[in-house]
């Protein structure tokens, strides 16, 4: 390489990405900035623009468009930093990938898309890839982001936030089951079977060897959360602070979160001793929709994009609420309620103020993710989930898969419950008025298992948002699901719309009771018929 083309290869990027990858021990190395990175540049498709001083990348092939670190080559930790922007593109969105280890075997990567910002792995077409939930603002045309990652070891965290905008806290983290150590880079994605281009723009980039120093400096959370002690739970039921924990306890579980950041840190059994929050790094207990006046973009905020947290937690009280305020993306706040109900059970509730032009959209709460295995090897570990017609998940905890149906519509009932042969815990929204409503089912293998509600809730533009129900979580006996099933039978059987039998009804139209019914159906034989539908059809 000549000097010219040194000079073009070792200019800024600008883009700002903190990117952190996570080792045992931490590895010096040699500091790259914007001028002493050299890049491999992919042929015609990444030029220097603005006096060489932005990298642009015109994506115009399938998959991945890649730019490539030379003189970084096998760096197992480190701290990118980078400023990123999306001219233009047509077709399919890209999605604008920071590589922190990539090779003939896979990938991981940080990805941001239009919608936020995740981790992920991808290991061939012949084993499940893995990936961290979105956090985070997506990119929007033309405007510039900053992104930070941050890699040690098999464990990574990142974030991303509009340039010129207060830096947030960590947004995103993900552990990798494999790893194997390569140069970092940059990239643009395209999709391969929709024709797709983009135009996509780096600068400033700067990669740092993770000393202690600067890893102390980005205030990286635990990489786990510690439970409370159970010695450290009170006897009697209703709100406690404990172990630097704001907690709430109920008949037969208790529960307590980080005052920080509103992280559960303990979900425990308090008949069997079953803990069962998984300690995870980087999860928000809640995740909020907001869609624009006109109604053509939605974003999503989690709970780290609150600089402040107040929790009201008077002992014995039975309430605790955990005020957020400071919103990174302006004048929004949530108000999150744990109550302890009449049966002893815990109640979550929400409310939400934004005065941004938005509107209220979905809110996805109360989020806790649980262990991945709950009694012994996990064998005996099952999560019910009301997908279609229920669906029994039998070792949740080695699977990786996501999910989502809408209730009322492809979910046959309002709760799950994740549980072993000790115990099991269920989550239901009790809620009368059948409100739309998603639920999430969250699998990463080894790492957690959780299910969530999101509230759908009417884009009418006003500016307060409330759960017009409860989500209900309470400790169920294990090692059937029926046992929750039978819960939820019970509030199910108080409710008008359950507590009488169609034919004991007063308040069904007489055409639905008294109509003829048409039933069409394939039959190839008579025998078919028979075997489908018994010998008396007529009486059918």
């Amino acid at each position: 390489m000549n000097t010219r083309r040194k000079e073009r290869y070792t200019r800024t990027l600008t883009t700002t990405v903190s990117l952190m990858l996570f080792w045992g021990t931490v590895a010096m190395g040699a500091v790259l900035t914007p001028e002493s990175i050299e890049w491999r540049l992919p042929g015609d498709a990444a030029v220097w623009m603005q006096d060489n001083t932005v990298l642009q990348v015109n994506a115009t092939q399938p998959h991945h468009t890649t730019v490539d670190l030379l003189n970084g080559a096998r760096m197992p930790q480190f701290l990118m930093t980078l400023r990123v922007k999306v001219l233009d593109w047509a077709g399919s969105p890209p999605g604008i990938y920071f590589y922190m280890h990539r090779h003939a075997g896979g990938l991981q990567a940080a990805a941001l898309g239009r919608d936020g910002l995740r981790l992920m792995g991808w290991y061939g077409k012949d084993e499940p890839g893995t990936s961290s939930v979105k956090g985070g603002i997506g990119y929007e045309k033309g405007v510039w982001l900053r992104l930070k990652l941050i890699c040690r070891g098999s464990n990574c965290v990142a974030k991303v936030w509009r340039d010129g905008e207060t830096e947030p806290r960590w947004q995103v983290e993900h552990s990798y089951a494999k790893l194997k150590t390569t140069a970092p880079g940059l990239g643009v994605w395209t999709h391969p079977q929709i024709a797709s281009t983009a135009t996509v723009q780096f600068a400033d980039v700067e990669i740092l060897p993770l000393t202690d120093a600067r890893l102390a400096e980005q205030n990286v959370p635990a990489a786990s959360l510690t439970p409370l002690p159970p010695e450290q739970i009170p006897t009697n039921s209703g709100c406690f602070r404990a172990g630097g924990m704001v907690g709430i306890r109920g008949a037969r579980l208790a529960m307590a979160f980080d005052p920080a950041d509103g992280r559960p840190t303990t979900i425990r059994d308090l008949v069997s001793g079953q803990e069962f929050a998984a300690p995870a790094a980087l999860w928000g207990l809640f995740h909020l929709g907001l869609r624009s006046a006109d109604h053509l973009k939605l974003r999503t905020l989690s709970a780290r994009d609150f600089l402040k947290l107040e929790s009201t937690c008077e002992p014995g009280s039975d309430t605790l609420t955990m005020q957020f305020t400071e919103c990174l993306a302006g004048d929004v706040s949530v108000a999150c309620n744990v109550t302890g109900g009449p049966d002893g059970e815990l109640r979550f509730s929400a409310e939400t103020t934004v005065k941004t032009g938005e509107h209220v959209a979905s809110l996805r709460y109360p989020e806790l993710p649980c262990r991945p295995t709950l009694a012994g090897d996990g064998s005996d570990d099952a999560l019910i989930i009301p997908s279609h017609e229920g669906v029994v998940i039998h070792q949740p905890g080695t699977q990786q898969m996501s999910r989502s149906n809408v209730y009322p519509e492809a979910s046959f009932a309002q709760f799950a419950a994740y549980y072993g042969q000790t115990g099991g815990l269920y989550v239901a929204a009790h809620d009368p008025a059948g409100h739309c409503k998603r639920i999430h089912t969250m699998c990463a293998k080894g790492r957690f298992v959780c299910t969530a509600w999101e509230h759908l809730f009417p884009e009418d533009g006003s500016e307060t948002a409330a759960m017009p129900y409860d989500i209900v979580v309470d400790r169920v006996e294990g090692g059937d699901w029926r046992h929750a099933a039978d819960r939820y039978k019970a509030w199910a059987k108080s409710q008008p719309w359950c507590a009488k039998t169609l034919d004991q009804r007063d308040d069904i139209p007489a055409f639905l009771t008294d109509a003829t019914g048409i039933l069409i159906d394939g039959i190839r034989n008579p025998k078919g018929l028979t075997q489908k539908y018994g010998p008396n059809m007529e009486r059918l």
